[in-house]
């Protein structure tokens, strides 16, 4: 005969988040899909200097896109070229520039051509956390 011993519970832990995750992208349209990716590149390659420049830990890019930009039915066809930076900035040690002056530095770059889709605060180490929670 087999024995079992079952236990149920709940347990909680928590950490300060030490890592930020800036998420940007960046744009530029024109009439035709050269203009458009070089206009584009020009601005991210701009904000990826201030974000590396401002004390970023990381700075990539994710992804391509051209589109054809509906929204200037007015004006002869038009593309657009867009691509997203990430920057990973840490918080902790407080070598480097907040997230803040990170995104003032990005935008002042990017100018019109950058939009901002969100920040992630994390924790480098989410383990622990959890093994922390398994343990209460």
């Amino acid at each position: 005969m087999q024995r079992h011993i079952s236990v149920l519970g709940t347990g909680t832990s928590g950490a300060e988040p030490d890592t930020c995750h800036l998420d940007l992208r960046v744009g530029a349209a024109a009439p035709s899909v050269a203009e458009a990716t070089d206009g584009m590149s020009q601005a991210a390659r701009a904000v990826m200097d201030a974000l590396s420049g401002g004390g970023a830990d990381e700075v990539s890019t994710a992804r391509f896109t051209i589109q054809v930009d509906h929204r200037r039915q007015d004006q002869p066809q038009a593309f657009r070229a867009e691509t997203a930076i990430r920057a990973v900035v840490g918080l902790v040690d407080g070598s480097g520039a907040s997230v803040s002056q990170l995104l003032e530095a990005a935008v002042n770059a990017g100018g019109d051509h950058i939009g901002i889709d969100g920040l992630t605060f994390l924790h480098s180490d989410p383990t622990a956390v959890e093994h922390a929670a398994v343990r209460a």
